[in-house]
């Protein structure tokens, strides 16, 4: 018999446990789950942003730019790209 599992904790929920969670989606916590989950995604985003500030910091326009520049091999020096004629 497979049984709901806590998004957090990963173990079964059962029919008498209390659950909590956001109304939208298939996520589902236990009720204790639920507080320390919050805690730890805010606790996440809040060191996400620090983390984006010192990079900036440190790095300038480029840390700005990097999420939008695809990454492409540099060309040497001396080689040719062979062009169709």
């Amino acid at each position: 018999m497979d049984r709901l599992r806590c998004s957090h904790c990963r173990n079964p929920i059962k029919p008498h446990h209390l659950t909590s969670g956001p109304a939208a989606g298939d996520r589902t916590f236990h009720e204790d789950c639920w507080a320390e989950a919050q805690a730890q995604t805010v606790a996440s985003r809040i060191e996400q942003q620090l983390d984006y500030q010192r990079r900036i910091a440190a790095e300038g326009l480029v840390a700005l730019l990097s999420p939008y520049v695809s990454v492409f091999p540099q060309q040497r020096e001396g080689t040719s790209t062979p062009v169709a004629v």
